[in-house]
């Protein structure tokens, strides 16, 4: 290859509408990750609660559901917000899907994608928890703090670089 043929990648910043949508979406993601527990925000919190019920008793772990919270008949009891929900992450995710350099469709298949799995994931996530609390109380401040937490960040992150990664270049078979 030539030295005129080499091409300098082009730097890549995405249409104004694109980068509006993901700042905005980010900017979403940090006000609700700092509070705001009524209203919009508050519409996944029982259908989590009830998918995280139907699920413990599905696999033998008994639980009574009253309203956002979930009890168990040893009186450990947890409360399913907003921030337990798959909110957050898909936020985020939207955000920098958004905004990469790749075709919208693409980002639009990411966003649904990425947030399907990042809610089944949260669902094991609210399982585990309350396993713990069932069964380790003492250990479930950290579970839930640093463990389930770290957890749904680095799945965001990881589906991030797997969905962003460009494609392959093809294969030549001379």
């Amino acid at each position: 290859m030539a030295a005129s043929e080499i091409r300098q990648p082009a730097t890549w910043i995405p249409p104004p509408g694109r980068l509006t949508t993901a700042l905005c979406l980010a900017l979403s993601a940090i006000l609700l990750a700092g509070g705001g527990e009524h209203g919009v925000v508050a519409l996944l919190d029982l259908p989590t609660a009830a998918t995280t019920h139907w699920s413990l008793n599905a696999i033998g772990l008994p639980a009574a559901l009253d309203g956002t919270t979930l009890h168990h008949p040893t009186g450990f009891g947890i409360q399913i917000g907003y921030r337990c929900t798959v909110l957050i992450p898909a936020l985020v995710l939207a955000a920098f899907l958004i905004a990469l350099p790749m075709p919208a469709g693409k980002a639009i298949a990411g966003v649904a994608l990425g947030t399907l799995l990042l809610a089944v994931l949260n669902s094991l996530r609210l399982i585990g928890l309350y396993y713990v609390g069932v069964y380790s109380p003492w250990q479930f401040a950290f579970a839930h703090e640093w463990i389930g937490e770290g957890l749904m960040a680095v799945a965001t992150i990881a589906f991030l670089f797997f969905w962003s990664r460009p494609p392959r270049a093809p294969q030549s078979h001379v």
